[in-house]
This record gives C-alpha cells, structure tokens and sequence, in this order.
C-alpha cells in the first residue's frame, strides 16, 4: 500500500530512533513545515545523492525514514525544528516539487525471524556494541580533542554488557538495540543510508560488522602515521 508524503532530502541519512535537529531556511521547506504543522507533524527524509538541500534540482536515493517533529521554534534566520526519526520507509513514485518535494511511499517490513535468529542477533548486537565502545577510544587515542563521551553512553554500556536480553527477548526489542548502536558508529552518509534497505535484521548485522571492521581500519591506520 503506497502512501502520499511530504519529502525533506538532506546530506545525511538518518536511522529509526534517532533524534534529528534542523535548520530550516528556504522558502519551500518552510513552506512544508508550515503545512505539516497543520496536519500529523510527519514528513520523510531521504539522503540526496547528487545536489545541495538548497535550491533544488538534487538526486535522491529512495529509501529513508519517516520523522516526526517534536518542537518548532523560531531562530534568527528560519526555523529550528527538533523531531525523531521513526520507520523506515521507500520511495516509489517522486511526484512533481510543487513549492516541495512529494513522493509516494510505503512502510519497510522487515522479513519476520524466528526466535532462534532474534537470539543470534541480540548476541551478535552485544558484541559489535562492544567493537563501536573500542572505536570510540581509539579514535579519541587518534584526536584527543575528540569528543569521545559516547564511549560513556548508558545504552552503548549496557548493549555491550549483554544482559539487557533474554530468551524472551522480542524482535521490536532486539531491533532498537540495533538502530540504538548503529547511530553511534562514525561513518559517512552513505554507509548508514545502506543499512536502511535490507528487510532482514541479520543482513542489517552483517552490513554493520562490515562497517565497524573498515572504520576500525581507518582509525588503525592513521594511529601508525
């Protein structure tokens, strides 16, 4: 079932959980949070491909999330609006900008797991919560003027303790976890945006293993030069 959205493409790809703060400028995309502070407070956001937020004409990828604003206030120039983001969703159909962009889209489903494959992942989030803790003080080791407080962050500490499951832990609950440490990862947009697509949380694991494993050896490099 496709659905009709206000779309907001931005140089970041944000992921389910995460809190989104904004700076909101250009005619149009005023014009949008006018428009939606009248209705549901919901529009999606995609990562731009190719192009600047400012002034139209960008590319975008077609997955992304949906986000719900929180608080709007008024700033010198524009809008700061604070919101969270939620589902994820996928474009299929970008309607004409019309003073902003408009799309149909549709909710991402993940494949559902079985309870054995829910365990495997909660354990596997535990210890790549652990690996991200590490990446935080190598890369404070790297920069000491980097802020290095998420190593300190109360979820992080307790995914990567793995006691917060057990045997009848949920997906809902296992899924969270995932988004929670992922958010925390430094990488590029596009690293993240890729985490967004597959529709089976192993496969989301197993890309964020990967991503853990090339940034380490990133920050591995750079500490022996």
């Amino acid at each position: 079932m496709t659905l009709l959205s206000a779309v907001f493409p931005l140089g970041i790809a944000y992921l389910p959980g995460e809190k989104v703060v904004l700076r909101v400028f250009e005619d149009r995309y005023l014009d949008l949070m006018n428009d939606i502070r009248q209705s549901d407070l919901t529009f999606n956001s995609v990562l731009i491909e190719q192009g600047s937020e400012v002034g139209g004409h960008d590319r975008r990828f077609a997955y992304g999330v949906q986000i719900k604003v929180e608080n709007v206030y008024e700033a010198e120039f524009g809008l700061v609006v604070e919101a969270r983001a939620q589902e994820r969703i996928r474009i299929v159909n970008w309607l004409d900008d019309h003073s902003y962009p408009h799309a149909e889209y549709e909710f991402i489903r993940d494949t559902e797991p079985s309870q054995n494959q829910v365990h495997e992942a909660a354990s596997a989030i535990s210890l790549l919560a652990q690996r991200i803790r590490t990446l935080h003080v190598m890369l404070g080791a790297v920069d000491p003027l980097t802020n290095t407080a998420l190593v300190a962050d109360s979820q992080l500490t307790t995914i990567a303790g793995g006691r917060w499951w057990g045997p009848g832990v949920s997906f809902l609950e296992v899924d969270r976890a995932f988004w929670a440490i992922a958010s925390l990862l430094p990488c590029g947009p596009l690293d993240r945006y890729e985490l967004l697509v597959p529709e089976t949380l192993l496969r989301r694991i197993s890309l964020l293993k990967n991503t853990i494993e090339h940034v380490t050896e990133i920050v591995t490099f750079q500490q022996r030069n």
